[in-house]
């Protein structure tokens, strides 16, 4: 009781320093509390974001039953039992009929007849009704989707004969159309999963319509009728966060055993990826907890030292209290005691407020940033805070220090002068160490790719920030020397002074210079974070694009050169389309590697410099098309040519044998390098014997569609015509006829018979390309163990080509894997593959999958898009996966949480400024009071002390920014990566110095004036400070 009447009575003493501590630790905990909101909130949005991001039927779970069982409804009840946990979700089930003929239509056309749980919500009824369960053995009521009854041109109101196609089918079943509904395209997923017909059609040789939908539970009352049941379950996973996970997964996976257990059902039977998405989720919610900690880490920092500032003002003020405990007896163990407590009586009260205002402004905080809303109310708030242990931390930090600073005052300076130097310069060494090894593990991190995060890697940035920060302190005094000597050439007493006394105890400012510091090195990082984040999120949108419209045709448009005629108008011009071919093949210990061939004349591709392992583009491009041929090859044909016949005789070489031809193709390519095929008819077996063994072949076919605009000029490369059979592989050709458009064309006799052994090819002798020019991604070229210059085989289309390397590349845009990639230009890919020895089908047309577009009006390319959908049938829009990335709460969270990290900074740069400018004022009263007494006017004393505490303002911002800067380009990298995502490419550190220079500006005027207003605040008279009859 005597050290808590103690402890009180010294309540009551210097009440602004004790506020001044109290508001500190209200700000940092304040500070670390809602950080513990935001990191929580930016954690779970990473989980939920990696599993719904993931595509539906990695989000289902699935079981199939070949054969419906009998007591299909008990079953049906017990699997929907069984997924009645804490996980939400629909189940729907789906029993098909077997295979059906429709009366009256192809003998190829199939029904698929299907009983639906839950039909009506499966798309909105768009004529007639709902269908019912029938009453007698009158027809079955069902309804189609609206696009069947269209393709079928059939209307409601329809009875139909379906005719099961097996024994086990059952009887013909009659069928009455009662409505026609729009499916959700939400259900496209589902349906498929589940096996039932999307979009009312599904091509193929037996084409099936459908489905045909009854009303619950009707197919399976017919006796005798052979079907098939699934369930689907789609659990509702929305607010999944890392505390919900692990009971997540435990309930799927106890549904999933329960349905195994089921009559029909088994283990095998049940599809699910979901168990290891969520497990994936899992990685990536440690990921993301363990990145955002970097933020917390730094405001403990920055708390911590503004708190030891704060501190060591409260002890300093009390220095004669203790010096006089101590002389009176009082042990180390006694001064500890009574700063516990009064610690303890600041800190509590400060995190009970922290804990409040959280609460209370929590929602509004979460809201603003976008992320997913905390769920549970106030409780829940305080528990996230609270388990987060930054808080809890902080308070240790925050009496820790209040302990510290009272067991470091009362001393004799002699007792103190050399142990506290040892401890100085020992701490110092700790730190510059730490920092050594946080770079390092900053090193690794990025070398690594950055697919693993370790506690090492999240603390690396405070100690690289504490390692920067020793040296700057080491630095400042050479500088304060340095800025001295020039301030002694001015004229006037003040900047002489005031740089005079930052030289002569610049140790003494150590707490305020690194508070400083520190505050504008998290407030610069922040900056380039947002900087960072928005370069980032463009340059890994165009690389995942390739280019601001990457598209594909239908596959029915087949004709090259119409479409790069259309891209080309839609994009405004040639220039600004790009034919790409997409394969991929395995290169030396590399598998699946993806070959991209393009047109690589045009500027549509455009690499990040920095991907280009130091090699210029446009030199890179023009190595890539260096070996195109000199001259264009080929038969030309006439320009606006429509028709084409090829009459020519083959004879194998020896004993062997030519079956006769049973399909033809033309091979073309036009003035740009661009190829496809055109299908040619052949005669009928009869006619396609030539002399008993060889081969006739007569091809004729349209070069272009009826409709279509005419050709331009356009070459011959080869005509290959398929066999029934054949035993040779060499044949001799006799050439009788090639027309255009009924004329005989010019140079007929340049065909020969071209080398294949699977398939008769005719063209001119094309020319030879020796070594194919390629780029390759690092990793590719470090497996293979090959060097720019280096050559090796590479597969397209079942080929191999002689491939030499003339740049390596870091990453390869679009591909599948973006380190495993090889580019080459097309054109000169296509005459490679022309010649390859031992090839089976002659030559061939690498048809672009995917044209590449740079239109200079994007929304006028979109509009035309969307005019003529067949243009697009798939299309990715660099704008709008630019949009849905900055629409990523985790990323809209951290920029959020960095934000807060330098409002905090910011906050607690000025609080403990304040204080140690406010200690500053107190240990130059005797000064002042001299100076005072000899004349020196009281307003240039406080211009002066105003004057040096500017100077330290300026020094120690200019400081920080640079440790800032350096920060930021060593942790960014790993700050970015909270989402779990590897960052492809690289991220590039951007520094804004215009924010730079006016958020520093702002901090710099900030302190300065809060300088100034403390130093005015008291003037005592100059009698009672040199009588030392000071004011408590």
């Amino acid at each position: 009781m005597t050290m808590l009447r103690l402890a009180w009575g010294r309540v009551r003493e210097h009440r602004a320093a004790l506020a001044a501590v109290g508001l500190t630790m209200v700000a940092s905990l304040l500070a670390i509390a809602a950080l513990a909101v935001l990191t929580d909130r930016v954690a779970a949005s990473a989980v939920e974001a990696s599993v719904l991001s993931a595509p539906a039927d990695q989000r289902s779970v699935l079981a199939a039953a070949p054969t419906s069982p009998p007591a299909l409804a008990t079953v049906d009840t017990s699997v929907r039992a069984a997924t009645g946990g804490s996980v939400q979700g629909g189940v729907l089930r789906a029993t098909i009929a077997g295979p059906l003929s429709i009366a009256g239509e192809s003998s190829t056309a199939r029904a698929q007849l299907a009983d639906l749980s839950d039909l009506p919500s499966q798309g909105t009824l768009s004529a007639g009704r709902w269908p019912t369960a029938p009453v007698t053995s009158g027809p079955i009521e069902v309804v189609l989707p609206t696009t069947t009854l269209r393709d079928l041109g059939w209307a409601v109101g329809r009875t139909q004969t379906l005719t099961p196609l097996s024994s086990t089918g059952g009887a013909p079943v009659k069928v009455s159309i009662v409505g026609s509904v729009d499916v959700s395209p939400e259900q496209s997923s589902a349906w498929t999963q589940l096996g039932l017909v999307t979009g009312g059609l599904r091509q193929g040789d037996y084409p099936t319509y459908g489905p045909f939908l009854t009303a619950a539970g009707v197919l399976v009352s017919q006796p005798g009728r052979e079907s098939s049941t699934s369930w689907l379950w789609q659990p509702d996973l929305t607010g999944l966060s890392a505390g919900t996970l692990a009971g997540t997964r435990a309930d799927i996976e106890r549904a999933v055993a329960q349905w195994s257990t089921l009559p029909g059902l088994s283990p095998t039977t049940i599809r699910t990826a979901l168990p290891d998405l969520l497990t994936q989720a899992q990685r990536t919610s440690e990921r993301a907890s363990l990145v955002t900690l970097t933020p917390t880490l730094l405001v403990l920092l920055l708390g911590a030292v503004a708190l030891a500032v704060s501190a060591a003002l409260m002890a300093s003020l009390r220095e004669e209290e203790t010096r006089l405990l101590r002389a009176r007896g009082g042990g180390a163990g006694q001064v500890a005691q009574l700063a516990v407590i009064e610690g303890l009586g600041l800190a509590l009260p400060a995190a009970l407020l922290a804990v409040l205002a959280t609460v209370l402004g929590a929602g509004s905080l979460v809201h603003s940033t976008g992320l997913p809303a905390l769920r549970g109310g106030a409780r829940e708030v305080t528990r996230t805070v609270l388990t987060s242990g930054a808080l809890v931390a902080g308070t240790v930090v925050a009496v820790v220090l209040v302990v510290l600073a009272a067991l470091r005052s009362g001393h004799l300076r002699s007792d103190r002068v050399l142990s506290t130097r040892i401890v100085s310069v020992a701490a110092d060494l700790v730190l510059l160490a730490l920092g050594a090894l946080g770079v390092l593990q900053l090193r690794r991190y990025r070398d690594s790719g950055g697919l693993t995060v370790d506690p090492l890697t999240v603390l690396a940035p405070a100690l690289v920030i504490g390692g920067l920060a020793v040296l700057a302190l080491r630095v400042i005094p050479l500088i304060a020397r340095t800025a001295t000597v020039l301030a002694h050439r001015s004229r006037g007493l003040r900047l002489a002074w005031a740089s005079w006394q930052i030289a002569r105890r610049v140790e003494a400012q150590r707490g305020a210079l690194l508070l400083v510091m520190l505050a504008v090195a998290a407030l610069s990082l922040s900056l380039s974070y947002a900087a960072t984040a928005e370069r980032a999120l463009r340059d890994q949108t165009a690389f995942a694009a390739g280019a601001p419209l990457r598209v594909e045709p239908g596959a029915e448009v087949k004709h090259a050169p119409l479409l790069a005629s259309r891209y080309a108008q839609l994009s405004g011009g040639a220039e600004n389309v790009m034919p790409l071919f997409r394969s991929q093949g395995s290169v030396g210990e590399s598998d699946q590697v993806s070959i991209l061939a393009a047109d690589l004349t045009t500027e549509v591709l455009r690499p990040r410099a920095d991907l280009l392992g130091g090699a210029d583009w446009a030199q890179l491009r023009a190595r890539l098309v260096g070996a195109r041929p000199a001259t264009a090859y080929g038969l030309e044909l006439p320009v606006g040519a429509r028709t084409l016949e090829v009459s020519a005789d083959f004879l194998p070489v020896g004993d062997g044998f030519l079956g006769p031809p049973n399909g033809a193709q033309a091979i073309l390519e036009n003035e740009d390098g661009l190829r496809w095929a055109v299908t040619l008819d052949v005669p009928d077996f009869r006619g396609g014997v030539f002399q008993g063994s060889g081969a006739r072949l007569n091809a004729t076919g349209d070069l272009v569609a009826p409709g279509d605009p005419p050709l331009g000029r356009v070459r011959l490369i080869a005509v290959t015509a398929t066999l029934f059979r054949d035993t040779s592989a060499a044949n001799t050709v006799n050439v009788t006829s090639v027309k255009v458009d009924g004329t005989p064309l010019a140079g007929a006799d340049r065909l020969v018979s071209l080398p294949a052994s699977a398939v008769l090819a005719l063209g001119p002798p094309p020319p030879k390309v020796p070594r194919v020019p390629v780029a390759v991604t690092s990793a590719v070229a470090a497996a293979a163990d090959l060097q720019v210059g280096g050559t090796f085989a590479l597969p397209v289309q079942g080929r191999q080509v002689t491939a030499q390397i003339v740049g390596i590349m870091d990453f390869l845009p679009t591909a599948d894997d973006p380190t495993l990639g090889i580019l080459a230009d097309l054109p000169t890919l296509n005459t490679a593959l022309d010649v390859v020895q031992g090839a089976s089908s002659g030559p061939i047309a690498l048809i672009p999958q995917q044209w590449w577009l740079a239109p200079t009006d994007i929304a006028a390319a979109r509009a035309a898009l969307l005019d003529s959908p067949r243009l697009a049938v798939s299309r990715v829009d660099q704008s709008d996966l630019l949009r849905a990335a900055q629409a990523s709460p985790v990323r809209a969270g951290m920029v959020s949480v960095m934000g807060l990290l330098s409002l905090a900074a910011a906050v607690l740069a000025v609080l403990g400024f304040g204080a140690t400018t406010s200690a500053l004022g107190r240990a130059r009263r005797r000064e002042g009071a001299v100076l005072d007494a000899l004349g020196f006017a009281p307003t240039r004393l406080r211009g002066a002390l105003v004057t040096e505490r500017a100077a330290v303002v300026v020094l120690a911002v200019a400081v920080g920014a640079v440790v800032g800067t350096l920060t930021a380009y060593l942790t960014l990298p790993l700050l970015l990566a909270a989402d779990g995502r590897a960052q492809v490419p690289p991220v590039i550190v951007v520094t804004p110095w215009e924010r730079y220079a006016v958020a520093l500006g702002a901090l710099t005027v900030a302190l300065v004036v809060v300088a100034a207003l403390v130093l005015g605040i008291r003037r005592d008279a100059p009698a009672d400070v040199l009588r030392g009859e000071l004011p408590r």
